[in-house]
């Protein structure tokens, strides 16, 4: 029982493999991101520019810190699985 639940596994994840190769992704966007003290959204403590890694989204160098007050804008497209 624990071999046929193991070859199903191994076969779904086959399947899904080539289900992902056959499928374009659509482009993601780049968001360029601000990082606040506080809800008052004056005090900048952080800033980030995502980029484009092999045809997919990353976080780029965060200069300064992260905090829970963000403002992110949409900055560029990402061309995903086009290419």
């Amino acid at each position: 029982m624990k071999l046929i639940k193991s070859l199903a596994f191994v076969a779904a994840v086959a399947v899904a493999g080539v289900a992902g190769v056959a499928s374009a992704v659509p482009p993601g966007l780049l968001y360029e991101k601000y990082y606040y003290t506080d809800a008052t959204y004056t005090t900048v403590v952080g800033h980030q520019l995502d980029r484009c890694v092999n045809g997919n989204v990353g976080s780029g160098t965060l200069h300064g810190s992260k905090s829970d007050y963000v403002i992110a804008t949409a900055v560029g497209e990402c061309p995903g699985g086009y290419w």
